[in-house]
């Protein structure tokens, strides 16, 4: 098949297609730049998503076919609402447990929006998050460089541009300069570290030879570039994570999934007498070559992983955590207790105990599961993408912003489009 043979084949781009290009281009910078705004654009492409499948009539028959990973993760945020019953505020553990389950089947809509889509728009959906990805990937470089130079400048011409709080997350210095907290961007190297593999497949997946060479170099080098230079150290573990499991699946892909597996097991099982080994033999609190939150970290997971012990079944409750901090801090509540463990695998265990745990290690290996079923010209970046989003969880944020849920939604229909599109990818022969 020639190339312009396959173009035909594949269709002309329509009026309907540049509206969701755009939209895929906004989406992507503002997961680079504006992390925080993924709670706002992805629902905009969901609702897209759904108002374009009742217009252009598309099949609606196989949306309630959820997969087994997305079951259990659903089985999990609804044990997570029942938990409503023992928590510190039913209220607010049923408004997040609902809000995050709406936010799952906001993912399973986009999924499947993505699998009932023309070549042609999957393909031309693929070309435009590349770009929108290397453009904002582009953008946070120069603002890690520059220590947040764009930002400052646009502060001097508009107060929307300031972070919210003065002391900590910037200073004005003698001089009259402004100073940002590093900080400030970890979001966003966490977001471009997490799309990192989705987006070279989707960029693998429409170009070819030389052209995929250069973007995959943009794309893989700006990120290690950008992680370098920053200070979130989750990012740069899980940077390495995610390049290890890319070569073990494209060389050993058995072994990388039966290791895969194993560490995931570990990990979930593990995190507690993990945590209490660091402090109590480890005594890495102490450790000055680590950086100073990575010591604070260690002090609060032993604080968490000993309380894990106050409900070992069942937990304490979804948010607990952040419910009995906020009273703490109003002077209602005499037992100091840490906002959220900075370990998504503690927190389940401390919110919802075993029966928590053990449906989040299920949910973890089925997604493993389904994943070994992709073809090999997919599987090493998917791999990849549950190794960062895995190493994400272990030191960073708490599972229950809503921004950083809706990035692993985002990190989801990124990798479904990346497939999709390899699927569809024409073959160009000779004329």
């Amino acid at each position: 098949m020639s190339r312009s043979s396959a173009a035909v084949e594949l269709g002309q781009i329509q009026f309907t297609d540049r509206i969701f290009g755009v939209l895929i281009l906004v989406l992507g910078i503002s997961a680079a730049v504006f992390t925080r705004s993924i709670a706002v654009m992805l629902p905009i492409l969901a609702l897209a998503a759904a108002i374009g499948m009742l217009l252009e009539r598309a099949p609606l028959n196989g949306i309630t076919a959820i997969s087994a990973p997305v079951l259990a993760l659903a089985a999990l945020l609804i044990f997570a609402g029942t938990s409503a019953l023992w928590s510190a505020d039913w209220s607010v553990t049923l408004a997040h447990s609902a809000q995050f389950l709406t936010v799952l089947l906001l993912g399973q809509l986009l999924a499947y929006w993505v699998s009932v889509q023309p070549a042609r728009r999957v393909r031309h959906l693929a070309y435009w998050l590349a770009i929108a990805v290397l453009i904002g990937l582009a953008v946070l470089t120069i603002e890690v460089l520059s220590r947040q130079g764009l930002r400052r400048m646009l502060m001097e011409y508009s107060s929307i541009f300031n972070p919210p709080t003065l002391g900590k997350h910037y200073d004005i210095l003698a001089d009259g300069t402004v100073r940002i907290a590093q900080f400030e961007l970890n979001r966003s190297i966490a977001a471009v570290n997490m799309l990192l593999w989705p987006v070279v497949l989707c960029a693998a997946s429409y170009w070819g030879g030389r052209k995929l060479a250069l973007m995959a170099l943009a794309l893989v080098g700006g990120v290690v570039l950008a992680t370098a230079a920053s200070t979130h150290e989750t990012s740069k573990m899980a940077l390495i994570c995610g390049l290890v499991a890319f070569a073990g699946a494209y060389f050993f892909r058995r072994a990388a999934a039966a290791g895969a597996m194993a560490a995931w097991s570990l990990v979930v099982l593990g995190v507690v007498p993990l945590t209490i080994a660091a402090h109590d033999y480890l005594h890495l609190q102490d450790a000055r070559w680590l950086q100073e939150s990575a010591r604070a970290r260690v002090v609060i997971w032993h604080e968490v992983a000993d309380d894990v012990m106050q409900a070992p079944l069942l937990g304490v409750g979804a948010r607990t955590g952040y419910v009995l901090n906020e009273r703490d801090v109003k002077g209602t509540e005499l037992a100091k207790v840490p906002r959220h463990a900075h370990n998504v695998y503690l927190q389940t265990w401390y919110e919802l105990g075993l029966v928590g745990a053990v449906l989040f290690l299920v949910a973890g290996l089925l997604l493993l599961r389904a994943l070994s079923t992709l073809p090999d010209a997919v599987y090493p970046f998917a791999l990849a993408t549950f190794a960062v989003c895995a190493a994400e969880l272990a030191t960073s944020w708490e599972i229950w912003q809503r921004w950083f849920f809706m990035l692993y939604i985002l990190t989801w229909f990124c990798l479904a489009l990346g497939t999709r599109s390899v699927k569809e990818k024409p073959v160009v022969s000779a004329p």
